[in-house]
């Protein structure tokens, strides 16, 4: 008898750019596998040094989880933000 695959578990949300929100979403989809996420919260995470800029240069990036694994756009990972 063939093994069948176990059940994946998909959901997909709006987070209307909300960093707290995308927060506890990731905290708390214990359940999921899957998770397609609209309007991902992305915006300054930190101040990289930049000689020729003497406040630093915005570090852009988004909501991050240690049990999750995010996959951006291909415009996220260019490092620009979402309109």
């Amino acid at each position: 008898m063939a093994d069948f695959p176990r059940q994946i578990t998909i959901a997909s949300v709006n987070m209307r750019k909300r960093n707290a929100v995308t927060h506890a979403l990731l905290n708390s989809a214990q359940d999921t596998n899957l998770l397609l996420i609209q309007e991902p919260w992305f915006d300054t995470i930190g101040t990289a040094r930049k000689d020729t800029s003497r406040q630093g240069v915005n570090v852009l990036g988004g909501v991050a989880s240690p049990t999750w694994e995010i996959l951006y756009t291909l415009a996220l990972r260019k490092g620009s933000a979402p309109k």
